[in-house]
């Protein structure tokens, strides 16, 4: 990459990406452009999938997905369900497309990237940014003034999503990337954490979404969902586990040593919040491996539907999953998610019949 012969045009692309009105340029473009594209790739996806022969099997556990996000059942239609399905699929493929924009970096490090690998890289981080910009004001419009926006958003977005994704995951997301790139675009342990997010995001994605395809009843369901349930684990324990915590730490160490004291506190704060999402969705994933992967194909009419509660309810770990259930815990609390709150009471009532009747074939 440092040979790339377009190398004075990838410099000056570079101290684009780096300058603060740079940054604010290239968004006031690339947002827009997301919309654009966003939308045409979601409508398409949407008209496929609806005339898919397993959508009347996904679409009651999409349901209750949105339900434990804190949709009210008043609101989930079909077409609802569609939306939130197919634009989650949109979501996690602009995360993989952006990760492998990083991957020249990632593979060769920063030095040996050249300016037109960095160039790249930066590019990915703020496409990310965009994105969530772009869905950022689209949360808004859905949210607060949905009869103007009806015809370009017809489905309405509760608040307790606005609250839960439109001010916990996208503002810290922005707030960690962006000023990390115009200030430390050589940080090298954000080389790693960000395509390593990134490329979770979209794994885990993918593959929760492809679980609601399966018929877990069957064998061949069942054994997919235990591969899934395994790589996810795999997957999260890498990403979120290991080089989260270690590549966090270094970030925190170079702020520290620099006398950086803005970005020490604003990386410890945020550090914080982002490691306890991170621990949800690694407790989720070890409680779905935990109980499933050991376990044969249920048999049982009460098992089976436990299994097909836990697709979703231990369903895809991913890092807006990890900051709904966090702000679950207070919007809960609060009583800001009825709905959530009695999805996860009927739950329990289901898994502790399940216990009931394990304990009666013991007696019989």
């Amino acid at each position: 990459f440092s040979t790339a012969p377009s190398r004075g045009a990838s410099c000056t692309m570079f101290a684009f990406l780096t300058n603060a009105g740079g940054i604010i340029l290239f968004l006031l473009v690339a947002v827009p452009l997301t919309a654009m594209l966003v939308e045409t790739l979601n409508h398409r996806l949407l008209e496929f999938v609806q005339h898919q022969p397993w959508w009347p099997r996904a679409a009651p556990m999409q349901k209750q997905l949105c339900m434990s996000f804190g949709y009210p059942e008043s609101y989930l239609d079909n077409n609802t369900l569609l939306d939130t399905y197919t634009g989650f699929l949109v979501f996690c493929g602009h995360h993989f497309a952006c990760g492998i924009l990083m991957l020249p970096v990632l593979f060769y490090g920063w030095g040996a990237a050249g300016s037109f690998g960095q160039s790249l890289f930066l590019i990915a981080g703020l496409l990310d940014v965009a994105m969530d910009i772009y869905d950022e004001i689209k949360l808004i419009g859905r949210t607060f003034f949905h009869n103007w926006v009806r015809a370009v958003w017809p489905v309405v977005c509760p608040m307790e999503i606005f609250v839960l994704v439109g001010l916990c995951h996208h503002p810290l997301a922005i707030m960690m990337v962006t000023p990390i790139i115009t200030y430390f675009p050589e940080l090298a342990p954000f080389h790693v954490l960000l395509p390593a997010l990134v490329f979770a995001g979209a794994i885990c994605g993918f593959t929760g979404s492809y679980k609601f395809v399966l018929d877990v009843r069957q064998p061949s369901g069942f054994h997919q969902y235990k591969a899934i349930v395994l790589i996810q684990l795999v997957t999260i324990y890498y990403t979120r586990g290991y080089l989260w915590f270690t590549q966090l730490w270094k970030c925190i160490w170079i702020f520290y040593e620099r006398e950086h004291t803005a970005f020490l506190i604003g990386g410890v704060l945020a550090g914080l919040l982002m490691s306890f999402f991170n621990i949800i969705l690694i407790t989720d994933s070890t409680k779905a491996a935990v109980k499933w992967l050991p376990r044969s194909l249920p048999r049982v009419a009460v098992e089976q539907a436990e299994l097909e509660n836990d697709v979703v309810d231990l369903g895809s770990p991913s890092s807006s999953k990890g900051t709904a259930r966090g702000g679950l815990v207070l919007a809960t609390t609060l009583g800001l998610a009825p709905q959530a709150k009695r999805l996860r009471a009927q739950v329990q009532v289901l898994r502790a019949a399940g216990k009931f009747k394990k304990a009666l074939d013991k007696e019989g």
